[in-house]
């Protein structure tokens, strides 16, 4: 099991990388509208422990 890192409130690049590093999957869900290039949620919440390897799906915020 790997901590989660919090990538709320960052940029799409910067969340795919950072989750990437960690050891995990990224799945990305963008909001309606589809504007917008920051993580508003994040599946497991930074700080908790996920098995390595599995997928994070990180949501952008919608304006």
């Amino acid at each position: 099991m790997v901590e989660v890192p919090d990538v709320t409130g960052d940029s799409l690049d910067d969340a795919r990388r950072e989750l990437a590093e960690a050891g995990f999957e990224v799945k990305v869900e963008r909001s309606f509208p589809f504007l917008g290039d920051t993580v508003g949620s994040q599946s497991v919440e930074g700080g908790e422990r996920a098995a390595e390897g599995s997928t994070i799906t990180i949501t952008t915020k919608g304006l």
